[in-house]
This record gives structure tokens, C-alpha cells and sequence, in this order.
């Protein structure tokens, strides 16, 4: 069985990305922010889609924006059931665009898997009360 974040769950394109920036809700952490619309689209009930967006002007090396791209997906990948359950019962369609929005490379250090993860879960609980 793959651990991987199925590709079909995954948001692409600049206009995907701009819809959901945007007109969506805004929630952050301290190295995170989301941006989250919801919405009725029939066939797509309780499926959420997930962006991934690292900026260059923040992080100049590609190596390094990866490896802040990798942990996000990750955290997303182990913890998707908290929104996927709620967006189910509510029967919406969920987009987000997860940011990275703190510090420079010199900080690459001390951002790990854990403080990822931790982001994650506090944001999803921020996220609750609107879905």
C-alpha cells in the first residue's frame, strides 16, 4: 500500500489556487496559513482537495522548499480524517491552499516533522467551527 498523498486529492494550477485564496477563510500558525473554501459541487461530497505553497521570495533554495513542501504533505497525508469526516456529514466539497509564511532558510533547521504536525492539528481546529 502506498503512503503517499493520492494525486487525485491534490490542487493544481494558478487559478485553483487563486479561487481559493481569494474568496476563502483564512487560519494560521505560527509557520503555517490556510486558506479554506468550502462549497456544494454534486458527485464531490466530502472530498477534500489540498495545495501546497512554499515562496520563493521567503525560501530561495529549492531544496529547502521542498523539503517545508514534503513535511506539509506529510502532515496532511497522516492527519486528512479530521476534516474529511466533518466536510462528510456536512456534505460540502473542501479546497485548501496550505502556506508556509515564516522566516528564511536559516530557520531550516529547527522546522521539523513534529512542529509541522502540531500546526496541522491546530489549524484543523480552527477549521472545525465553519464546517
Amino acid at each position: 500500500m502506498r503512503q503517499t498523498l493520492p494525486k487525485s486529492n491534490i490542487l493544481r494550477g494558478y487559478k485553483a489556487f487563486s479561487k481559493v485564496i481569494n474568496h476563502g477563510v483564512f487560519f494560521s500558525g505560527p509557520h503555517i496559513a490556510c486558506y479554506m473554501l468550502k462549497h456544494e459541487k454534486p458527485g464531490e461530497q466530502g472530498k477534500v482537495v489540498v495545495g501546497f505553497s512554499v515562496p520563493k521570495k521567503k525560501i530561495p533554495l529549492a531544496v529547502h522548499r521542498n523539503r517545508i513542501r514534503r513535511l506539509m504533505r506529510e502532515a496532511v497525508r497522516k492527519h486528512p480524517f479530521e476534516f474529511a469526516e466533518k466536510t462528510t456529514m456536512k456534505k460540502y466539497f473542501v479546497e485548501l491552499v496550505v502556506m508556509y509564511r515564516s522566516g528564511h532558510s536559516k530557520e531550516m533547521n529547527t522546522f521539523t516533522q513534529s512542529i509541522v504536525e502540531q500546526e496541522w492539528m491546530q489549524i484543523q481546529k480552527q477549521a472545525e467551527a465553519l464546517l
